[in-house]
């Protein structure tokens, strides 16, 4: 069954139900009246037709908790990977709905829907039963609702799209619109959200942030008590932004007035020494999406010390870099690399001797070096396709999640 507009379709998950049709990873088997999401994450695929209106999806749901030691749940909606609703669900079961735009059609006639829930625990291991499985959230049914006043969503996506610069203006990676979008709804449902388990009411740095590229998505994922705090060298970028997300008011750009060869050569403020402009243990989460892959030694470095100072104890970081290591120098070598990093620089490496800002490729094993002097953990580590590496997550850059100590 293809849903061609907004019809109602209901989704079963008890043992006689509809839902097996559906299913991707992350379930449980179906039990008499439901069936659980384990682990972090679950996935469905829904026959909606790619020119589909708007919808609002209904969730009869029950959360796996047990107070005071699993008080609740958090539940995320993604759908063909832009994140539509968090909720914290709590107590018994209930109704959780999320209104789905038509322009998070995927452009075919499967859509991807995937549910964030770090919080999946054993009952063994909370000594509520001898159930092994990390349950998350139990499944009664999904429901596809047609959305009676389709204005007031035709409404939200006009007002979403003004959050999107136009293409003269791009600079962060991305060379069209669509490319925009795609980078920044990709970035933050993968390394932000299912990886660095951002969670919608923390406090959050972006360095580096653009035009705005992750920041888009995330008003779609902090709430009212979460924020948001951008900072880049572009001042164009910055003015941008500061006018585009007013209406957000947990939401703040500011320029930072640091020297870069590449994107900032008016400024005289050595990256080196800089200090950001934000007390100590500030922040749950700070990312740096290609930054540190424009940044000589010294600079990152400092930035490092930087990062731990803002951070919370326990807060996270997940930066991108090039890193060179035996494996990337040998494929660089044979000519596999897709950038040709031929100038050696204290270490690493640079693209273009000239703009040393350009593009850096840093020795691995000196960054690791220097998260272990400003006490950031580094727990976990993806290798990008610039240096010819196989694509597991169709990450270009490589990129370090560590937690401060």
């Amino acid at each position: 069954m293809e849903i061609q507009t907004a019809h109602a379709m209901e989704i079963s998950f008890h043992s006689n139900g509809n839902a097996q049709a559906y299913l991707g990873d992350g379930w449980s088997f179906a039990e008499d009246a439901m069936q659980w999401s384990i682990g972090g994450q679950s996935a469905l695929t829904l026959p909606i037709a790619a020119n589909a209106s708007a919808f609002e999806l209904e969730l009869d749901v029950m959360p796996h908790i047990n107070p005071p030691r699993l008080p609740h749940q958090q539940l995320t909606i993604i759908v063909n990977g832009q994140p539509i609703a968090t909720e914290i669900v709590t107590g018994s079961r209930q109704t959780v709905r999320a209104r789905v735009p038509a322009g998070a059609m995927s452009g075919t006639a499967a859509q991807s829907i995937i549910f964030i829930h770090p919080m999946g625990t054993a009952p063994c291991d909370i000594g509520s039963a001898e159930d092994a499985r990390p349950l998350a959230i139990a499944f009664f049914a999904l429901k596809i609702v047609p959305f009676a006043d389709i204005a007031p969503l035709a409404a939200d996506a006009e007002a979403e799209e003004d959050l999107v610069p136009p293409a003269n203006m791009l600079f962060d990676g991305a060379t069209n619109v669509a490319g925009f979008r795609q980078l920044g709804e990709g970035f933050t449902r993968v390394y932000l959200v299912e990886r660095a388990r951002l969670l919608p009411h923390e406090r959050v740095l972006d360095i580096g942030s653009g035009n705005g590229q992750k920041a888009r998505a995330l008003t779609r994922y902090l709430n009212s008590n979460g924020s948001y705090e951008g900072i880049d060298v572009v001042a164009d970028g910055v003015t941008w932004c500061q006018r585009a997300y007013r209406r957000f008011p947990n939401f703040r750009f500011q320029q930072a007035e640091v020297y870069s060869s590449h994107y900032n050569q008016a400024a005289t403020e050595n990256a080196a020494t800089y200090r950001l402009p934000y007390a100590d243990g500030d922040f749950d989460l700070v990312f740096l999406c290609s930054v540190f892959t424009h940044m000589p030694a010294p600079e990152v470095a400092n930035y490092l010390s930087e990062v731990r100072r803002v951070l919370k104890p326990g807060g996270r970081c997940v930066a991108t870099f090039f890193l060179m290591n035996p494996d990337t120098q040998i494929r660089w070598e044979q000519g596999k690399s897709q950038l040709d990093f031929r100038y050696a620089t204290a270490n690493g490496r640079l693209l273009d001797a000239s703009n040393p800002s350009k593009a850096i490729a840093l020795d691995e094993a000196w960054v690791r070096s220097e998260y272990r002097r400003s006490d950031l953990m580094v727990c976990e580590t993806t290798y990008g396709t610039w240096s010819g590496a196989t694509d597991l997550l169709g990450a270009f850059q490589d990129c370090l999640i560590a937690v401060r100590g």
